[in-house]
């Protein structure tokens, strides 16, 4: 198969996957980051905390995160409104890519 192939086309194959590959580590990535903040909102207490005391440097750690946890009353809150989002993406790029 691959002797049939030109050299162009095999480029453009391993450009493909390598493309795919790279979306399954960043999604990968970014659920761990998201389990490793639902750990650390949860254990310091900043699920009870007033939103005016919320803000400062300690919250650029929870960036891309903090949409899900503010609303969660509980980590597997947390856990199921983030899969819900990344559900809702996904069919969204199907619809749309």
């Amino acid at each position: 198969m691959l002797s049939d192939m030109n050299l162009e086309k095999l480029l453009l194959w391993y450009h493909d996957l390598y493309k795919k590959y790279d979306e399954k580590v960043r999604e990968n990535e970014g659920a761990i980051r998201f389990l490793t903040n639902v750990v650390e909102w949860f254990e310091q207490g900043r699920h009870k905390k007033k939103k005016s005391k919320l803000a400062g440097i300690d919250n650029i750690f929870f960036l891309f995160d903090k949409e899900y946890l503010k609303k969660a009353k509980d980590p597997l809150d947390a856990i199921k409104i983030f899969l819900a989002a990344k559900q809702k993406e996904k069919r969204e790029r199907g619809i749309f890519g």
